[in-house]
């Protein structure tokens, strides 16, 4: 399970806490995605593993405030790697 991270933008909470998205163009099944990035994992304790993991995701962050941390874990080049951001 998990998400390809294909790019991410500039100036995003993602780019912040160092997402990393993909740097090679592979045609899977007809569609062309940029691969070579993150894999995420989990976000705040939710595992990923299918779209309907993300609706959890998306409760809790609806709850948070200034000062908490949103934490990430992502496969990167074959590690496990935990990303976090801090809400301004």
């Amino acid at each position: 399970g998990g998400i390809l991270i294909q790019k991410v933008a500039d100036l995003s909470p993602g780019s912040m806490m160092g997402l990393q998205g993909g740097v090679f163009i592979m045609e899977i099944e007809g569609e062309k995605l940029l691969v070579g990035g993150d894999i995420v994992l989990n976000i705040m304790g939710v595992k990923i593993e299918n779209s309907d993991d993300m609706l959890d995701v998306k409760k809790k962050l609806v709850d948070l405030k200034s000062k908490d941390e949103i934490k990430v874990q992502v496969m990167r080049q074959g590690k496990i790697v935990e990303l976090k951001y801090v809400i301004p």
